[in-house]
């Protein structure tokens, strides 16, 4: 049998482990990709280039063309209306049944099953599903009953129930060459050492997933030494890449586990890697480990300094003064680091946003900060919270549902446009702070001169952002040149 993942702008490690997994039953999977040249809400966002590099007719023609058994979208919100429009278009081609998976399908599946182009939704972890998805298939008739599985069957939708969670090490590896002609992995590898999260911040999907598998075993669960470090190996002697991202929510967890793993790490692979952090598990033993150990940067989610406002808003507990105790470990070992913060919570102002500002500008070995705008997921407790303090209405969540969101990169959901202008303000000087001297960028903040950056945001905020990736030599930016010279090579040249 032959399932065509279909996916836009990006790697997912998701499909590339259901991929392997089907392919270790015997079946033969594919991937039609949409580059998102120029849509890709980051660095390159153009409408008018965008629509200039539409490709869509092309992709269903080789989703047509593959001849699938099953069609496969992996959903989150803000992509949600692209497969939509996508899906609905194959359907009229070819008569073959297309599930919806992912975030989206997860947290929405009654508005997602009743789309007409849709035939199932899966909810939540979908590697061993779909596997029983395409053998029952494979055996002439469609099996109804299968866990995390809903279906449409004569009018009705039948609701079968969530199957516990499996353990990190079950699966097999995730299936790269499945993304090999849309992705390079020389620049960089991406890996997860573990499956979910600890922690239950509002505005992140791992708030509703908690939810939707209490009592479906372990939520957090970490593979083996072994296990991770025979991937690396085969990816080691395949691509040969220049870094490794572990892209875990939280990379240091276990203090042992990651002192084993390191050592090992070191002696059998060695490459340079980068990795996500938590203020809460991060000590000075723990800095030199990842400095001795070949960590060229690691990144950490602030997203506030209103400490009111992680507490009661974000459930993050961590005190300012803890961030500036690990911070200051960083600096004194130069271990550099970037810092995620959100524009647009609820409540904050100017004079919260000033505050971070401050803080930051301290920050000595701060290569980057990774400006993100709030954005309200569906079925997340943040979403809720908006809802009953009038900061959205039943409708924008109906619409949130349906896939119709802000740009987290972008405006978000924040709807004020004087809010608008004073974020995206602040967004330039959080972008110029590590690339400036202190000094600099203090006399900006003391004088408020950031008050007319809207003004230039336009012409320097793409160069400001390249210095940035180039001053903390992440590799993600020669990967985005790239990606995007190979893609659009392709899309004009059709090589």
């Amino acid at each position: 049998m032959k399932v065509t993942f279909v996916h836009m702008g990006a790697e997912s490690l998701g499909i590339e482990y259901l991929s392997s997994c089907l392919k270790q039953k015997g079946h033969e999977t594919t991937l039609v990709f949409d580059a998102a040249l120029f849509n890709d809400q980051r660095l390159f966002n153009s409408p008018k280039l965008a629509n200039l590099f539409n490709k869509k007719s092309r992709i269903i023609e080789k989703v047509v063309r593959s001849r699938p058994d099953l069609v496969a979208f992996s959903v989150f919100t803000n992509n949600y209306l692209w497969a939509c429009d996508l899906a609905k278009r194959i359907k009229k081609e070819i008569n073959v049944p297309i599930i919806f998976g992912g975030i989206h399908a997860t947290s929405c599946p009654e508005e997602v099953i009743k789309e007409d182009f849709v035939d199932v939704v899966c909810i939540g972890e979908g590697e061993d599903a779909i596997v029983e998805l395409v053998e029952s298939l494979k055996n002439g008739e469609m099996d109804h009953s299968i866990n995390n599985l809903w279906f449409k069957k004569d009018g009705k939708i039948i609701r079968n129930p969530i199957r516990k969670l499996v353990d990190a090490d079950s699966a097999p590896f995730p299936d790269k060459r499945l993304f090999e002609k849309d992705i390079s992995f020389h620049e960089q590898y991406i890996i997860m050492t573990s499956r979910r999260c600890p922690f239950n911040c509002t505005y992140c999907s791992n708030n509703y997933l908690r939810t939707l598998y209490t009592g479906k075993g372990k939520y957090l669960t970490r593979r083996s030494i072994k296990n991770v470090i025979d991937e690396l190996k085969a990816a080691k002697k395949r691509y040969n890449p220049k870094e490794i991202i572990f892209y875990d929510d939280v990379f240091v967890l276990d203090a042992k586990w990651l002192e084993d793993f390191l050592g090992e790490y070191k002696r059998e692979i060695g490459i340079p890697y980068r990795c996500l952090l938590h203020p809460n598990y991060l000590t000075e033993e723990i800095v030199l480990l990842l400095k001795r150990t070949n960590c060229v940067g690691v990144q950490f989610g602030v997203q506030s300094i209103n400490e009111d406002t992680r507490k009661n808003i974000l459930k993050r507990y961590e005190t300012n003064e803890k961030l500036r105790e690990i911070f200051a470990l960083c600096d004194k070992h130069k271990l550099e680091y970037n810092i995620d913060h959100i524009f647009g919570l609820p409540f904050e102002s100017e004079k919260d946003w000033i505050k971070a500002a401050e803080f930051y500008v301290n920050c000595k070995s701060c290569t980057k900060i990774n400006n993100f705008w709030l954005s309200y997921f569906p079925g997340v407790e943040i979403t809720d919270f908006a809802l009953k303090h009038g900061l959205l209405t039943e409708k924008e969540v109906e619409d949130i549902k349906h896939g119709r969101i802000g740009n987290y990169f972008d405006k978000g959901d924040v709807k004020d446009k004087k809010l608008i202008r004073v974020c995206k303000n602040l967004s330039l000087l959080y972008e110029l702070i590590p690339v400036l001297p202190r000094s600099v960028s203090r006399w900006i903040i003391k004088n408020r001169h950031y008050r007319f950056f809207y003004i230039i945001s336009p012409v320097v905020g793409l160069p400001i952002r390249f210095i940035s990736m180039v001053k903390c030599r992440d590799k993600r930016l020669f990967n985005y040149i790239k990606y995007y010279l190979h893609h659009i090579k392709k899309n004009l040249f059709g090589v």
